[in-house]
Formats: C-alpha cells, structure tokens, sequence
C-alpha cells in the first residue's frame, strides 16, 4: 500500500474542513453527546461558569483528548486501507 498517498487522501477527504462527524447521527452517539453535555452543565454551574480556571482547563484538555481522537481515527483509517489491501491478495 502507498501509505503516503492514503494519508494525503485521508487529510483530503477526511479531515479538512469536515463540518460534522459522519457519525454524529448515529442514536449510540446522540445517547452519550446528551450525557456528557448534562455532566458539562452540572460542572460549569458548580464552578460558576465557564469563566472559572478549572473550567478552562478543563476545555484544553477536551482540546488535547479530540486531537488523540483524530490521530487515533487516522491510524484505524489507514491500518484499514492496509487490512483491505492484504485481504485483496
């Protein structure tokens, strides 16, 4: 497999500019985004508000988390394109 060429074609196709996650629209997500935004809630109205040091803090490390994520989904990505190419053989 030419990995650079699936890691050039997956920052193209997947991870510019993309507006919403293809899953975003599955229940099981809708379920857990519902969760974690009433914890959210229930954080920043125990600190008073989303002013409060903790509360950013907090924030960059979501920020660090949904970048892990997005290098966690590359690496399946392309351990995927990989898979298929062993399997066409």
């Amino acid at each position: 497999m030419d990995r650079m060429m699936m890691d050039e074609y997956y920052e193209q196709k997947y991870n510019k500019d993309m507006e919403k996650n293809p899953w975003e629209d599955l229940p099981e997500y809708q379920e857990l985004l519902d969760k974690q935004t009433k914890i959210e809630d229930a954080m920043r109205a125990m600190l008073g508000g989303e002013y409060h040091r903790i509360w950013q803090l907090y924030e960059d490390v979501m920020s660090v988390h949904f970048a892990m994520q997005e290098v966690g989904l590359k690496y399946m990505y392309l351990q995927g394109a990989e898979d298929r190419e062993r399997m066409l053989k």
